[in-house]
């Protein structure tokens, strides 16, 4: 019986009170730059692979303090054009 891996991530998870920006960090010692993916929600990507290494949302607790909401977010860049086709913006 062949033996499946599991892959572990860790995620690191800041609020920042004062600016409202809560950040979703999967890895900070990688370079990466920013794209807005949809009004006020920025996704970093590792330069050398396109990897997903942050998630932001600015103005967090005005956006999901009456209730949940889904945002798709892109594991790997794929392009700027890339992105407008895949994201769906729900706010």
């Amino acid at each position: 019986m062949r033996k499946s891996q599991t892959r572990n991530q860790s995620i690191s998870i800041s609020y920042d009170h004062e600016a409202d920006v809560l950040s979703l960090i999967f890895d900070k010692s990688i370079k990466a730059e920013a794209d807005e993916i949809g009004p006020g929600i920025y996704a970093r990507y590792a330069w050398q692979t396109g990897q997903l290494a942050e998630v932001c949302i600015v103005g967090f607790s005005r956006r999901f303090h009456k209730e949940p909401r889904e945002i798709k977010v892109p594991e790997k860049r794929i392009g700027i054009s890339g992105l407008a086709r895949n994201f769906t913006p729900l706010f």
